[in-house]
């Protein structure tokens, strides 16, 4: 609550003193209001006991209101992703095609029912294994059973890790220095 009153009292002065725009002053009205509505949920989530919810998704917009360079970074960072759309698609492709292919190779045995029990619970574990977090826990029911299935992994790791993720950092990378050549 003392944050957000101090934005606000931030702002008030901000724009009380200094000649700013009409967009900077529809801007702070904007987070104002989206302030004093966090202020209230906040008051009677507490009277009731209760969690709020609206005012965790509200705060983001209110700090990128406010801040301006908060602002320029996300909007590159939404340009960046527009650009790397292409990427983010071959990618969330080729986990999709290798969760349903995961999905029928380990129908009816334990790795089947404990991480492809399904195509979205093979998507979401396989996504969690491109980024390693999960590797040797996802692969070991199945190399138990039969250790030629552990070349699915091998080669889901191989290609997405070492070919796809580094495709995604260099399209991310070179967005990047495009933005920034742009800035200057």
């Amino acid at each position: 609550m003392a944050c957000i009153t101090t934005l606000l009292y931030i702002a008030y002065f901000r724009q009380k003193f200094k000649k700013t725009t009409k967009t900077a002053k529809l801007r702070y009205n904007i987070a104002g209001v989206l302030t004093i509505i966090i202020c209230f949920e906040i008051i009677i989530s507490v009277s009731i006991s209760m969690i709020p919810l609206l005012s965790c998704f509200l705060k983001p917009v209110i700090a990128i209101l406010y801040i301006r360079n908060l602002r320029e970074t996300w909007f590159s960072v939404i340009r960046m992703i527009k650009d790397t759309s292409t990427a983010l698609l071959v990618i969330f492709a080729y986990i999709l095609a290798f969760s349903v292919l995961g999905f029928y190779m380990f129908i009816g045995t334990l790795e089947g029912v404990t991480y492809f029990l399904d195509i979205y619970d093979s998507a979401f574990n396989l996504l969690i294994l491109l980024t390693t977090a999960n590797f040797p826990d996802i692969m070991l029911p199945a190399y138990s059973q039969n250790p030629k299935q552990t070349l699915f992994f091998i080669l889901f790791l191989l290609f997405g890790l070492y070919f796809l993720m580094n495709m995604l950092l260099a399209v991310f990378y070179g967005s990047y220095k495009r933005i920034l050549n742009e800035k200057v």
